[in-house]
This record gives structure tokens, sequence and C-alpha cells, in this order.
């Protein structure tokens, strides 16, 4: 299932693309006011070259240091086509960053609700590998040759005892047929000719009879060593979803307990679909709100990140520490059940893991800083379970 870690990921990796665009349409939004003073031939008394780069220079420069303001604040008097030059850039780059926001924002929902179709998918497709051990052994018997001595057992991947519930599980199919989950064939059947070359699903496969004990051992191995291991595979999984790496292990987390349910259960109506998350709808508002608060208050949160790196800018540490120190800050102002040292925990793990060596001391040591100096403006007020660790 995915827990908050794994979002609080998701939504840092959503913000650090965010940035992204909006350094891109700030660059944009100055090619914008570029087009707005062009040498115009057609016209007998127009201006000189000197003079539209010399326009074009002032717009520009009015832009940047309006461009976050909803109006020009200048004490110059513009010219009227500079001003609205000026003007037509700012509203080109604030409405481009706010359809970032919003479509990054919905695009990071729906890749984390994607999880759980890919967790159907790959249930799926131990049905499919199982039909096809069927399609695969006809095939071979009806091309056989007067030498060839073929063994009812080598299909006995076909009525694997997990696979069987699988497929009876009318949940699952369900599922499968409402977000119209399938398997290109082909693919199976690349697949499923390379598992037959695999040592263990031979010895299973040659087994004269298995035990449900067996037939539940090859699916996890399947599982784990084939699907989760395999190179093949995981190239596949890595190309269809760039956070492959992170939901793994979530998915891991997923599967390996409904295989195990199915294993277990004396009656298949006591199976259910892992969900996929404990409660998808409030940890959904959790990490949508963390990255709204977090871009939200960026400027505020930068000077005080920035008041606490001595003799670090901030624009001289890393992307990623900068977004994680910023997105602590916002979680300890904003979320009050969860306790100061929970998210500082967090935070650090983070960034050891998708930053530099030095970031578990650095990002541990700005929050401890930060954490006190916040609680003593009374910025963080925290209640209920968030009390824990604050005293």
């Amino acid at each position: 299932m995915l827990n908050r870690r794994v979002l609080r990921i998701k939504a840092m990796q959503a913000i650090y693309a965010y940035e992204q665009s909006r350094k891109s349409n700030y660059e944009l939004a100055i090619d914008h006011i570029h087009s707005k003073f062009e040498l115009d031939w057609n016209v007998t008394e127009s201006k000189t070259p000197a003079q539209i780069k010399e326009e074009r220079q002032l717009a520009i420069s009015i832009f940047k240091e309006n461009y976050k303001n909803e109006t020009i604040q200048s004490d110059k008097e513009l010219p009227t086509n500079i001003r609205l030059a000026a003007i037509s850039g700012i509203r080109f780059y604030q409405k481009a960053v706010a359809q970032d926001f919003t479509k990054l924002r919905q695009e990071m929902t729906l890749k984390a609700e994607a999880l759980y179709e890919q967790y159907l998918s790959i249930l799926e497709l131990f049905i499919e590998l199982s039909d096809y051990t069927e399609t695969h052994f006809l095939t071979r018997q009806k091309h056989r040759t007067e030498r060839t001595v073929f063994f009812d057992y080598e299909r006995k991947f076909q009525t694997n005892f997990v696979v069987e519930r699988l497929r009876e599980h009318e949940p699952l199919a369900e599922e499968v047929r409402r977000k119209n989950i399938f398997w290109d064939k082909q693919q199976v059947i690349e697949w499923y000719h390379l598992l037959q070359k695999d040592e263990e699903f031979k010895r299973y496969r040659n087994l004269s009879e298995s035990t449900s004990v067996q037939d539940y051992e090859i699916i996890d191995y399947i599982f784990r060593q084939f699907m989760l291991k395999h190179d093949a595979v995981v190239s596949y999984f890595e190309s269809e979803n760039l956070y492959w790496i992170e939901d793994k292990v979530a998915l891991k987390s997923m599967v390996t307990k409904t295989l195990k349910a199915i294993a277990e259960a004396e009656d298949i109506e006591e199976i259910d679909l892992q969900p996929l998350s404990k409660n998808w709808e409030g940890d959904k508002e959790f990490f949508r709100d963390l990255y709204s608060y977090t871009i939200r208050n960026d400027d505020e949160y930068s000077i005080w990140v920035g008041e606490k790196l001595q003799n670090w800018a901030i624009e001289r540490i890393t992307q990623v520490d900068r977004i994680a120190l910023k997105m602590a800050v916002a979680e300890m102002i904003h979320f009050p059940s969860i306790p100061i040292k929970a998210t500082i925990n967090e935070y650090i793990e983070l960034a050891k893991n998708y930053s530099t060596a030095r970031s578990k001391q650095f990002i541990n040591g700005v929050l401890d800083t930060l954490a006190i100096d916040l609680k003593k403006k009374g910025k963080i007020r925290k209640s209920g379970r968030g009390l824990l660790d604050n005293k």
C-alpha cells in the first residue's frame, strides 16, 4: 500500500517539476515580450534597431522586477507600448505558472492512483501467463513428431491453485473489466518463453504433481524473482512508469499480501483486494495540500530557510534539499496532528535517498533550528497526536 513517505516523495517530484516549469515559463515570457518589439519594414518612419532594442530591454527589465506582482510597480513614467508589453509578459507568465500548478497537482494524484491499476494488472498477468501455458502445450502437441513425448503435468501451471483462485475471484475480474486492464498477447508470450528458461520454474513444471504449498511458492517466486528482477520485465515496467523505483515497494507489499491471503484463505469469498492505502481520501488530501502549501508559500519559506543557512545562500544548496526544507516547513505549520520530530525524520530520509551524502546532517540541523524558531514565533501549533514528541 501507499504510505505517506511515498506520498511525500511524489509531492517532492511534482514540486521539482513545477520549479523547472516555472523557470521555463520565465524564459518563455521574456521571449513573448521580445516578440512585441520587432522591426516593422512596412512602416515608412520605422524606429531604428537601436531604439527597438532599448525599448525591448526596458520592457524586459520591468517584467523581471514585477513578474510576481498583479500590477507594475515602478516610479518611472513608462511609454504605453513598453508598459503594455511588460504587462503582457507578466500575464503570460502568471497564466502559464497557474496552469502548470494545477496540471502537475492533477497528474501526481492520477499517477498515485494508477498504482492500484498496476497492482490489478500484475494479478491479471498471472492469469494471462497461466492461460498461455495451455495454449503453448496444445500448440506443441499439434506439431509434435513421433518421438516427442508430452506429459500432462507439464501444463500444471494452467491449473495452479493460486492462479485458479485469482481467475475465479469475481471482484478482481470486475475491477479489471471496469478499468479496462488488458495485456498485449505478444508481451505475455515473450515473458512466458523467458519464464520457461528459468530453472526454478522448470523444476516446478516437471513435478509429477504439486501441492498447494508448491503452487503458492512458485507464484511467489515468479513475482519476486521474475517480475520484479528479470531485466526484460523490469525494463518494461520502467518504460511504462517513470516512478517504478518508488512504486515497486508499495506494489510488492500489495501483491505479496494478496497472494498470501489467497494461499491461506479457506474460502475465496474471504479474499479482499488490497486498497491503495488505509485511508486514501485522507492521504490524498494530505499530499495534495502538502504540494499546494509548499508552492504557495515559497517566498516566505525561502526567507525562513535562508536565515538558518548561515554561510550558505539558499541558491547554493541542492534543489532537492531546498524543496525538502520548504516541504518540511509546510508540514510542520499546516499539519498540526503530525509531530515535529516525525516530520524532521521523514525529510532526513527523503534527502538521504534523493540528495547528497551530506544532506542528512544538513537537513537535520536546519530543521531543528527552524522548528524551535517557528514555535517561538507561534507559527507552529500542534494538537492531538502532534504534541507527542514536542515536550
